[in-house]
């Protein structure tokens, strides 16, 4: 055999080879992309059920929250010293409801002025500043409901805070709107009992 065609050969038998090579890497490659797809997939919609069921409980561990502070301002509500216009017994009367709730402050304010007529962060007779949130008390003297503020500074606390507030009715009007300043912190406490992993952000945001 001439060098030529042994050259050729040589050329041919290579070519041969990465031929049957490649008939079979190329399967093996396409069946680890589809493994790898779907593997990904997989970790996808694990993923997706996770944040689903994170989701669910933390809306269900604010909703709680928020309900047990309404429920304690009804009843501070039917105080009948606040109705028989006690204010100085209701002020204390607010004082120890706002420990038990863990209230940054309870607030009483006159939605016809936006004053504060009590604030549990100030002693009975001192000089009341008007509320720190105005946009709360009109929207519950105008829906007669129970309403949940936006972030604000407070006026007295000069903190961050965000409130609960409820009417107090005489009749069919709304004689005051009763308030439970709570802080970002508290929140916070929610977030953190989910124990989630640190490589997770969490947000709350109100809808």
């Amino acid at each position: 055999m001439t060098g030529p065609q042994r050259i050729r050969r040589a050329f041919t038998l290579r070519a041969h080879l990465f031929a049957f090579a490649g008939a079979i890497l190329l399967p093996v490659s396409v069946l680890t992309a589809a493994l790898l797809f779907n593997s990904a997939e997989l970790q996808r919609e694990q993923l997706e059920t996770q944040l689903g069921q994170v989701a669910g409980d933390l809306t269900d561990d604010i909703d709680r929250f928020v309900s047990n502070l309404m429920t304690t301002l009804q009843t501070l509500a039917t105080s009948p010293a606040l109705h028989e216009g006690d204010l100085e017994v209701f002020s204390r009367q607010a004082s120890a409801a706002a420990r038990t709730m863990g209230a940054n402050a309870i607030s009483l304010v006159d939605p016809t002025t936006m004053a504060q007529v009590v604030n549990t962060l100030l002693p009975w007779g001192a000089e009341m500043p008007m509320t720190g949130d105005p946009p709360s008390v009109q929207k519950v003297a105008d829906s007669h409901g129970a309403v949940v503020s936006n972030y604000f500074i407070g006026r007295v606390s000069r903190a961050p805070a965000w409130n609960v507030a409820i009417p107090v009715f005489d009749g069919e009007r709304v004689l005051y709107v009763l308030l439970a300043g709570m802080t970002p912190a508290q929140l916070l406490q929610i977030l953190q009992s989910q124990r989630l992993d640190p490589i997770w952000t969490t947000t709350i945001i109100d809808a």
